[in-house]
């Protein structure tokens, strides 16, 4: 495919929409060939925006309220619980744990923390 589109690129005749996008394909190339060095990655997104889903309507919803401390606490709760289930972490414990962790640390960011909580749920 490379081969064919160098071929391509050094036609003359080749019409500019044409070179364009040859031309934006040799800038991505690397970006586009990824998947090939590491099958493992997801050719799409549609995991994330699906997870995304509920947050974006509860937003809208929320706004509708006429009041934006719900929206923000809402999105940032989602944020927390898509990340606890993105890490299979158990909600309900690390709710229960970390704010007293926080507290006992002065109220400062506990960034080692460790319990029960952060074993994945069974």
């Amino acid at each position: 495919m490379a081969e064919m589109r160098d071929t391509q690129l050094g036609d003359p005749t080749l019409a500019p929409p044409s070179r364009k996008a040859l031309n934006n394909l040799v800038t991505s190339w690397a970006g586009l060939t990824v998947i090939i060095e590491h099958p493992w990655f997801d050719l799409d997104n549609k995991a994330a925006e699906r997870a995304l889903r509920p947050a974006v309507v509860a937003r809208k919803n929320f706004y509708g309220s006429g009041s934006e401390w719900s929206a923000v606490l809402a999105a940032n709760m989602q944020g927390l619980l898509m990340t606890s289930r993105h890490w299979k972490l158990h909600v309900r414990r690390w709710l229960q744990g970390y704010p007293q962790a926080f507290s006992d640390a002065g109220g400062r960011a506990v960034a080692a923390w460790r319990c029960c909580a952060c074993r994945p749920m069974a």
